[in-house]
């Protein structure tokens, strides 16, 4: 219920805001608040409506869809996030064209020790724990030419043993 007073708090002190968001709060914002933000990124896990609202509920689709709409009509930038998981880690490629096709920014993919950002040329900064950046000094990443590369593959096979290792263990 403080949401709105906080967001203007903020922003009457010159601070940059970003806002991620299922879609719900980009909708319930009105306009005046809504361009407060310097971006949104919007949670999408899955690159079409069946398994995008099979794992975030039904009409979540549709939701994150107005809500980019909105947004772009505003002229605030929109960014895609996503969670890397093994059951969709095959579907990034397609989550990077979805995030092009509608005019994000970038899309984010987050996973366990691991921050991968896709900007919208198909570049990727992959956080020092993967395994793309092993063999780099702390604290830097690798760069990974795009999603569908041998490299950006390796790093998600290596996520998976990993998860079925520690599945087995348990």
């Amino acid at each position: 219920p403080e949401f709105v007073p906080v967001l203007e708090y903020l922003y009457t002190r010159g601070i940059r805001l970003n806002l991620a968001s299922n879609g719900y709060s980009v909708m319930e914002l009105d306009d005046e608040h809504l361009k407060m933000l310097h971006d949104v990124d919007l949670s999408i896990d899955f690159p079409n409506e069946k398994e995008q609202d099979r794992f975030r509920g039904e009409g979540n689709w549709a939701l994150v869809h107005q809500a980019i709409a909105r947004c772009r009509r505003l002229n605030i930038p929109v960014s895609i996030l996503a969670t890397l998981m093994v059951v969709n880690y095959s579907r990034m490629d397609a989550l990077v064209d979805l995030a092009r096709k509608n005019g994000a920014a970038c899309a984010y993919m987050a996973a366990a020790n691991m921050d991968v950002k896709f900007q919208a040329n198909g570049m990727a900064r992959a956080a020092a724990s993967s395994a793309a950046a092993a063999n780099e000094p702390e604290g830097q990443g690798a760069d990974v030419s795009s999603p569908s590369t041998p490299e950006f593959h390796e790093m998600l096979q290596q996520m998976e043993s990993k998860s079925k290792g520690e599945e087995s263990s348990t």
